[in-house]
């Protein structure tokens, strides 16, 4: 098991180089602590740590892993919030002394997700070789376990931030597809080449916790031709993907549900409560561009998302087929995770 577990850790450092080029041009190699839990550690020497890495948001990321600088960051925590009186309190700090919160954390902690709302760290005083990770709020004076371990966390989060524009959701009640880093994170699926599917999160709600909650791609031309190949019973597991989105008034001859465009799919999904939208899909290409057309029973509006770099193009599609805009779109900024760019 503890090989499979390296090998996958290895695996995944290959992928993140792969899809996060900003990440392995600024890669730093990293070395923790003699005494850090085993993968904890063996994580950061094959990834490395850059501002890509690790949870805490979609922004890039500045605290970095070793132990030392978790310190200096709950130092900096607890300064900000002991300015409130009743936080303070109830930390039984005093001000300038803050002594009696220290010994509400552990000996040994690292602070793998940090927030200025409630930090996700890891106690390493367990012995656990994958720990635990805990939740920690300033109005609330102490850990709280979470239904996850280090590298559960440490890789979904990671995805999560340079996938954040390369997406799609996911109703998949029952996962398929082969997990690529073994034991590591069994939730990481390869659907087909440059597409990956990641299992629920142990912190979804306890009805959505079986099948698939995400969908990875590595392009969005990519995905579409990905949707374009699954027989008609899968389709309804594949939401539309992030991209550039044009919000239109109905129009019958491109509704989702009776498109005739030759070349399309249609089918319909069925949202997760509490929602339990209806949403109908069309998804194709014009002009050779990928195009996703969807509405739903709760909503006037046709949605057209098309890859974000096709916004002029899309546009002079739309007045030339006499579609009405509900609002101008707004232009993406760039993807910093996929772009080669300093």
């Amino acid at each position: 098991m503890t090989d499979e577990i390296s090998a996958g850790l290895r695996r995944f450092a290959t992928l993140l180089d792969r899809l996060c080029p900003r990440h392995r041009r600024m890669r730093q190699h990293c070395q923790l602590e003699k005494d850090a839990p085993r993968y904890v550690r063996e994580f950061w020497e094959a990834v490395g740590w850059s501002d890509a890495v690790g949870g805490g948001g979609d922004s890039p990321r500045t605290l970095r892993p070793e132990r030392a600088a978790s310190r200096s960051y709950m130092q900096e925590c607890f300064e900000a919030w002991f300015e409130n009186a009743e936080i303070r309190d109830a930390w039984g700090a005093e001000p300038g002394d803050f002594s009696a919160a220290w010994k509400r954390l552990p000996e040994k902690f690292r602070v793998i997700a940090p927030s200025e709302y409630g930090s996700a760290l890891i106690d390493e005083t367990t012995g656990e070789n994958d720990p635990l990770v805990h939740e920690l709020k300033p109005t609330r004076a102490q850990l709280v376990k979470q239904p996850e371990h280090f590298l559960d966390h440490v890789i979904r989060s990671t995805l999560e931030r340079v996938m954040g524009k390369r997406k799609a959701a996911a109703y998949v009640q029952k996962p398929w597809g082969e997990p690529i880093l073994g034991a590591a994170f069994p939730g990481l699926r390869e659907l087909a080449e440059g597409i990956w599917g990641v299992d629920r999160s142990p912190r979804a709600p306890a009805h959505l916790l079986n099948g698939m909650q995400m969908i990875y791609y590595e392009s969005f031309e990519g995905y579409i031709d990905f949707i374009l190949k699954q027989p008609s019973e899968l389709l309804p597991g594949f939401g539309p993907p992030s991209g550039q989105t044009f919000l239109l008034e109905p129009s019958s001859k491109f509704d989702p549900g009776s498109l005739a465009e030759p070349g399309f799919l249609r089918f319909e999904t069925t949202t997760p409560p509490p929602l339990r939208r209806q949403v109908k899909h069309a998804v194709g290409r014009i002009e050779g561009r990928g195009v996703w057309l969807s509405t739903n029973n709760k909503s006037s509006t046709l949605w057209l998302t098309v890859a974000p770099e096709n916004l002029k193009v899309t546009l002079d599609w739309i007045k030339h087929n006499k579609l009405e805009l509900q609002e101008p779109p707004t232009p993406l900024p760039p993807d910093l995770w996929a772009s080669d760019a300093s």
